[in-house]
C-alpha cells in the first residue's frame, strides 16, 4: 500500500523485527536470532530465577517504591507515564508488589521463567553475541533505536560490533521505551504505527506523546476490532495525514526489499492474472444486440474449452476424461436447531466456533 517506514522501533523481543525492517538482518537471520535469545536466557540456571510483575502506577511513583525496596528489584520495561514492568529477584519483587499495591495501585505479576531485562539472565549474553556475529549483523538502513539507551543505533561503517554489544546488552538491560518514543519524536516521527497484535504501544505513544502536536497513534491488528478493520482504519490514517499511495495516484510505490537491493517498486493495489484472450465477438454483439451475461458465460466455456484442449496434448490423450465435479459443501457443526445446514460453511468461515462453557 505504498507505505515504508522513516524510522522504527521495536518492543523487547520486536526490536528483532525493527532490525529486519531497518535492512539490519534477513528475515531468516532473524528468526535464528530470536531462537538464540530465547534458548540462551532459558538456559540460565540460577538458585533464583526471578519474578515480573505489570505495573499500573505512575512511573516516578514506581521510581520511588522500587528504590526503597530491599533486595534486588528494577524498573525492567519503562513503557510510559503510567504502565511498567518490574522484575528481579523473588524476594525483591514481592516486597516491592506488596508496598505498590498498599499505595493503591496495581501490580500484576507476569508468568514468566525468568527476571528478563535484569541481571539475572545476564549469563545469556555472552552466548547470544556469538550467534549475532555468524548472522552477520549489518548497519541499518534507516534510522533504529535501541532499548538500552533509548538513543539511535550507530550508523555506516564498521558499526557491526557495536550492534552487537548493544544487542547483548538488551537482554539484561530495562526497555527505555519512552526514551525512544521521546528521541523518535525529536528526530521528526509525528505518525507511528504498531505493527503487532492488540494495541499496548500504540497506547504507550499515546500516553507519551498523545498531547503534543500532530502526533498520531495508529494500531494494525487487534481481535476485539478485527484484523481487516483495524488494518484499514490505519490505512485510513496514514492516507490521511499524507502517508502511503492512494488509488488516485498513478505512481506506484516503493517499499523497501530484500537487505543489500534497492527499493523495489509494487502496485498500490493486487493486478489480477492475466486470462486468455477474449473470443472475437459476434455479429449481433458488434451490432449491440444480445444478452452481455449470456457472451461472458460462453467467454468463460471457451477459456475452459482451451484449457482442456492444452491438458489433454501434454497428457498424450485425446480422450475426454471422467468430468470431476463440485457438487456442494457441508460441514457439520453442533449447537444450532440443524447439525448440518446449507449456512454452516458460512458460518465457520466467518469464525462462529459454537464452543461454549459446559
Amino acid at each position: 500500500y505504498g507505505v515504508a517506514p522513516d524510522m522504527v522501533m521495536g518492543h523487547s523481543l520486536g526490536e528483532y523485527g525493527a532490525l529486519v525492517a531497518a535492512g539490519s538482518l534477513g528475515f531468516r537471520e532473524a528468526l535464528e536470532a530470536v531462537s538464540a535469545r530465547g534458548r540462551e536466557m532459558t538456559n540460565v540456571s540460577v538458585a533464583d530465577n526471578g519474578l515480573m510483575a505489570a505495573v499500573l502506577a505512575p512511573i516516578e511513583e514506581v521510581k520511588r517504591i522500587v528504590d526503597a525496596t530491599e533486595g534486588y528489584v528494577v524498573i525492567a520495561n519503562i513503557n510510559s507515564f503510567g504502565q511498567s514492568v518490574i522484575g528481579g529477584s523473588t524476594p525483591g519483587v514481592q516486597a516491592a508488589v506488596e508496598a505498590i499495591t498498599a499505595a493503591g495501585h496495581r501490580a500484576i505479576p507476569l508468568p514468566v521463567s525468568h527476571a528478563f531485562h535484569t541481571e539475572i539472565v545476564a549469563p545469556a549474553s555472552g552466548p547470544l553475541k556469538k550467534e549475532l556475529a555468524r548472522l552477520g549483523v549489518e548497519s541499518p538502513k534507516i534510522p533504529i533505536v535501541t532499548n538500552v539507551t533509548g538513543d539511535f543505533y550507530p550508523m555506516g561503517p564498521g558499526v557491526e560490533s557495536e550492534m552487537i554489544d548493544i544487542l547483548g546488552r538488551q537482554i539484561a538491560s530495562p526497555v527505555q521505551f519512552v526514551r525512544g518514543l521521546e528521541a523518535l519524536y525529536d528526530a521528526g516521527a509525528r505518525v507511528f504505527v504498531e505493527v503487532g497484535p492488540k494495541s499496548a504501544l500504540a497506547n504507550f505513544a499515546d500516553d507519551v506523546l498523545g498531547k503534543r502536536p500532530q502526533t498520531l497513534s495508529l494500531f494494525t491488528n487487534h481481535p476485539k476490532v478485527g484484523d481487516v478493520p483495524s488494518f484499514n482504519v490505519a490505512l485510513t490514517g496514514l492516507y490521511a495525514t499524507g502517508h502511503g499511495a492512494p488509488k488516485h495516484e498513478s505512481r506506484a510505490p516503493e517499499v523497501r526489499s530484500e537487505r543489500g537491493q534497492q527499493p523495489a517498486p509494487v502496485p498500490a493495489r493486487p493486478t489480477p492474472a492475466r486470462a486468455a484472450p477474449p473470443a472475437p465477438a459476434r455479429a449481433e454483439q458488434r451490432a449491440g444486440g444480445g444478452d452481455r451475461y449470456v457472451e461472458l458465460g460462453r467467454l468463460f466455456a471457451d477459456f475452459l474449452d482451451k484449457g482442456m484442449a492444452i491438458y489433454r496434448g501434454s497428457s498424450g490423450t485425446s480422450e475426454l476424461a471422467e468430468p470431476v465435479v463440485v457438487s456442494g459443501a457441508s460441514i457439520g457443526l453442533p449447537g444450532g436447531e440443524k447439525i448440518f445446514g446449507d449456512d454452516k460453511v458460512d458460518q465457520m468461515l466467518h469464525g462462529r466456533t459454537f464452543i461454549d462453557a459446559i
